[in-house]
């Protein structure tokens, strides 16, 4: 999913159909982060520029360039990269969080 947000906290809420207990990892990155280093650089910006034009299937197209996720590395990704530039998360935790507990009704 991808989903344009202002900076902020935020809640997500689970549920299911029963009382099973689950275990969710949700991962969260900036879109344009092509290295996965959770930080949108030059670099990454360069490596979107290097695969502009390609489609998946191409040697050229890696999913991290897609920001979009159409299949295609399009000026839309840059743009989308260029919103996020210079952009780093407030801490290595931040992103990725282990979520434990029982899912109900």
């Amino acid at each position: 999913m991808i989903a344009e947000l202002s900076a902020g906290q935020y809640r997500i809420d689970f549920s299911g159909e029963n009382e099973d207990r689950a275990r969710f990892d949700l991962e969260v990155f900036p879109v344009g982060d092509a290295d996965g280093d959770r930080a949108v650089t030059d670099l990454d910006l360069d490596a979107i520029r290097q695969g502009f034009g390609a489609s998946a299937g191409d040697d050229r197209y890696h999913i991290a360039l897609d920001g979009d996720l159409d299949g295609r590395i399009s000026a839309t990704d840059l743009t989308m990269a260029y919103r996020n530039r210079h952009y780093s998360p407030p801490s290595s935790d931040f992103f990725t969080q282990e979520i434990e507990g029982s899912v109900a009704q």
